[in-house]
């Protein structure tokens, strides 16, 4: 598989700062042309001139995601200046704590706004050019562990990061007759200006210190005690966004769609994250039989692999595997076969159980 993305455009959307930035650096670096969509338009200037002065090509665009026309015309901005719009990264979002009985609706509606209506203004807004001549396009959702776990005082960022699963998955279905992918990267606690907002924040609603909020809140239930890095998440995100499309492949194919991905660290941390001690030794006698080497950044991917065929709907028909990053040609599964050089026609295998 490669992860040469020359001549594809990708918009990311909140990428002024933190990993959205960091997501639009890597794909520049992969040869996308990148729009850098932003609330402030001086922050979005700044990166794009930041990867136009290091040989890439990037726009600054203005996008408030909350309004439809803003969006609207910003996605087709990025359009007639790239002629096509192949990767977006809704990666937009905001962090509002406190308990369910302080949160203020208005509060609760801002942020369903920012992350949920966000994400589906820009992929609907996007779609009209994805589905244009079916050549494969992908729309990558940032959610989060709290996509699928639950803290207190987030009682809106949980809702809307478990909202962002249902719509993605949507969307791999309407999206799978015209090669457009979805996927949600779910990353743990990442040392960003937002995760720095909300330790002072917690600190004071929980009645503890600030080094007890990183030490026993965040990271208290990870292997290392480390932060996952902007790095370790735009990594995920290329490579989801290099992931074969059905456009390179005839009609009869296995097809993979896949849903969401959860960015650990290492092999060691899924179980903080699944609870599923089984897979996660699963994980670690893989690892030792040389599949991965300890410590590489991993995923792991929910999958719903269709069968797509000339006549009838795709057919669910695997739904999970795991894939090192940095090593895409070898692969741990658990009920899926991959070539070694490209994820072309999986062949089904018994899960191991």
């Amino acid at each position: 598989m490669t992860t040469d993305l020359n001549g594809k455009v990708a918009i990311v959307t909140g990428a002024a700062s933190g990993i959205g930035k960091q997501v639009a650096l890597t794909l520049s670096e992969a040869g996308a042309a990148v729009a850098i969509a932003h609330l402030n338009q001086d922050g979005a200037n700044a990166v794009a001139e930041e990867i136009r002065q290091a040989g890439g090509k990037a726009i600054g665009v203005a996008m408030d995601v909350t309004n439809e026309d803003a969006v609207n015309q910003g996605i087709d901005r990025v359009a007639a200046e790239f002629g096509s719009v192949d990767i977006l990264i809704s990666n937009a979002g905001i962090q509002i704590v406190n308990p369910i009985e302080n949160y203020s609706f208005s509060d609760w509606k801002k942020m369903q706004a920012i992350h949920v209506g966000g994400a589906f203004l820009t992929a609907k807004a996007a779609l009209k050019h994805m589905y244009k001549d079916d050549r494969g396009s992908v729309v990558i959702y940032m959610g989060s562990l709290h996509s699928h776990e639950a803290s207190p005082l987030k009682s809106a960022y949980v809702a809307a990061k478990h909202a962002l699963l249902g719509l993605a998955r949507v969307l791999a279905k309407e999206g799978a007759k015209h090669n457009v992918r979805s996927h949600v990267v779910c990353p743990g606690f990442v040392r960003t200006p937002l995760v720095d907002r909300q330790i002072p924040e917690q600190a004071r609603e929980l009645g503890i210190s600030e080094a007890e909020v990183t030490r026993n809140v965040m990271l208290g239930g990870t292997v290392d005690g480390v932060f996952t890095t902007v790095e370790d998440v735009a990594q995920s995100v290329l490579f989801l966004s290099t992931f074969p499309s059905g456009a390179d492949r005839p009609v009869l194919h296995c097809e993979p769609r896949l849903v969401h991905a959860i960015s650990l660290r290492t092999d060691d941390a899924l179980e903080k994250s699944t609870g599923d001690a089984r897979r996660c030794a699963r994980a670690r006698q893989s690892r030792n039989r040389g599949f991965v080497r300890k410590g590489v950044p991993a995923i792991w991917l929910r999958t719903h692999l269709y069968i797509l065929t000339e006549t009838g709907p795709p057919k669910l028909f695997h739904r999970f595997t795991r894939l090192a990053i940095t090593t895409p040609s070898r692969c741990c599964d658990s009920g899926l076969r991959v070539s070694p050089d490209r994820f072309a026609t999986p062949q089904p295998v018994s899960p191991q159980r």
